[in-house]
């Protein structure tokens, strides 16, 4: 049985459902080979996950047999799931040194797109934290860096995440000290003034002036 879709964490959080008609080419085996959006979910990052879905597809000879030129359409459908809506944010579990703390900037290095490292960090709804600023965004501790405070943030635009920025505590009491790693797929005007915002510091965690 083919694996269902994951359901983007900002789109839970949001609220926001939709169904992908997908349409896709199969080899003599029905696995996918190609997926392409047909007709979209009006959410860009709900048709990614959907078409990231169907790349691993195999499809039964029943499932192929309605198939046009070696294609064939499926919906794939985000329904969300009111328990899902009413989950609590987890406890922002900051600590108290680190609530003024100097903010350094260090290399990224490990991602080259802020949808790559999307990817790579998945969290489930309920670890999320409720994020700092009023903007589509995703926060959460990264418990895979214990005991290491490890923190990132997504921030999203028309569905899609443009900004991957990852908090890393270092120093002590006396001298707290934030590493602020960032990507962002943006213009560098937008990247630049992103930078310059984030640096800042969090509403809880304001930068040392």
């Amino acid at each position: 049985m083919n694996r269902p879709p994951i359901y983007p964490v900002a789109m839970m959080r949001s609220g926001k459902g939709g169904t992908v008609l997908v349409n896709v080419a199969t080899d003599a085996c029905g696995r996918v080979v190609d997926a392409q959006v047909k007709r979209s979910s009006g959410v860009a990052m709900l048709d990614e996950a959907a078409i990231t879905a169907a790349r691993l597809w195999v499809l039964t000879p029943e499932q192929r047999a309605k198939q046009v030129d070696g294609r064939v359409e499926r919906e794939v459908s985000f329904a969300m799931d009111k328990t899902v809506r009413s989950v609590s944010y987890a406890p922002l579990d900051w600590p108290r040194t680190h609530r003024r703390p100097r903010y350094e900037l260090e290399p990224l290095e490990a991602f080259a797109t802020a949808r790559d490292a999307s990817d790579a960090m998945k969290v489930d709804v309920a670890d999320t934290i409720k994020p700092p600023y009023p903007l589509q965004s995703t926060f959460f501790r990264n418990r895979a860096a214990s005991p290491q405070h490890e923190y990132w943030m997504f921030i999203y635009k028309a569905g899609a995440p443009t900004v991957a920025a990852r908090y890393r505590l270092a120093g002590g009491e006396d001298d707290p000290l934030v590493k602020l790693a960032l990507v962002c797929d943006g213009t560098p005007d937008a990247c630049d003034q992103a930078r310059a915002f984030l640096l800042r510091g969090l509403p809880f965690a304001k930068a040392q002036r």
